[in-house]
């Protein structure tokens, strides 16, 4: 084998690992989806995500003032709303940790399964 096509067995290794990584956090999801109320949670976790985003808001407000020596109300405003972005997101993805989880591992067991099939056709097991 030269190096040409074991570049592109690689790159075709690769891009099957991406899909079956897709398709297998999609499935997760569904699953997920299926077996809770996920619209509910994902409420709950808005909800439950304007603490965090309050926070980050004030630590983002105090930092942005302190920081910016030309115009503190500028950095102020900045810095509140970017820290209210994080906490916001953090909260979102700490609310939302179950759907995520059955998502991440649908992704890596369909990954695991293609690693496994790529083993086998690099290193055949020879029963006779």
């Amino acid at each position: 084998m030269n190096i040409g096509d074991a570049i592109k067995s690689n790159i075709e290794y690769g891009n099957n690992l991406v899909e079956s990584g897709l398709e297998g956090a999609s499935t997760g999801g569904k699953a997920a989806i299926e077996d809770h109320r996920v619209a509910t949670e994902l409420a709950q976790a808005v909800y439950d995500s304007w603490q965090p985003a309050l926070a980050g808001a004030c630590i983002g407000l105090l930092a942005g003032y302190l920081t910016d020596d030309r115009k503190p109300a500028r950095g102020a405003l900045v810095g509140s709303l970017l820290g209210a972005a994080l906490g916001f997101g953090g909260g979102m993805a700490w609310g939302s940790r179950q759907l995520t989880g059955a998502m991440a591992r649908g992704a890596m067991r369909s990954i695991n399964q293609a690693r496994d099939a790529r083993w086998l056709e690099t290193n055949p097991i020879d029963y006779a």
